[in-house]
């Protein structure tokens, strides 16, 4: 139940990439993702809305062990890039990265979701970063 906008400062929802496939499964465009927006910016017509957390981990290299390599980079260049961002979800002001270097267990292999698990992640997260102007929730 939403108090109302006296109470609320932002509106957020969350996109994380579970791809255990062959491909990336580029999870914004899903029906749910898009859903979820929709039903928040209901809520309130005039609140800013932030990407709360959004974050991929690599794939599991047992099942696409070179596609798994770059699987996490184009996944973040493309969920990052706010050109796509903002033709799919028009009032998004901001987004935050669950940035987390431990190694966890996904799908019954270790794996981890930060940044710099490889240089070419990196690479893609920095180029997605310098993409995106939303200091000034544009």
């Amino acid at each position: 139940m939403y108090p109302g906008d006296s109470y609320v400062d932002v509106l957020e929802f969350e996109i994380y990439n579970f791809s255990v496939g062959a491909t990336p499964f580029v999870y914004h465009t899903n029906s749910g993702s898009i859903n979820a927006y929709n039903e928040i910016c209901a809520l309130s017509a005039s609140k800013k809305v932030v990407l709360s957390e959004l974050g991929t981990y690599r794939g599991n290299p047992a099942l696409t062990p070179s596609f798994c390599l770059n699987m996490k980079s184009y996944w973040i260049s493309q969920v990052m890039n706010p050109s796509i961002l903002k033709a799919i979800y028009p009032r998004l002001s901001g987004l935050i990265y669950w940035d987390d270097p431990t190694v966890q267990n996904v799908a019954g292999f270790s794996t981890k979701w930060d940044l710099k698990e490889t240089t070419t992640t990196q690479a893609s997260a920095i180029a997605a970063f310098k993409l995106a102007d939303y200091k000034n929730g544009q």
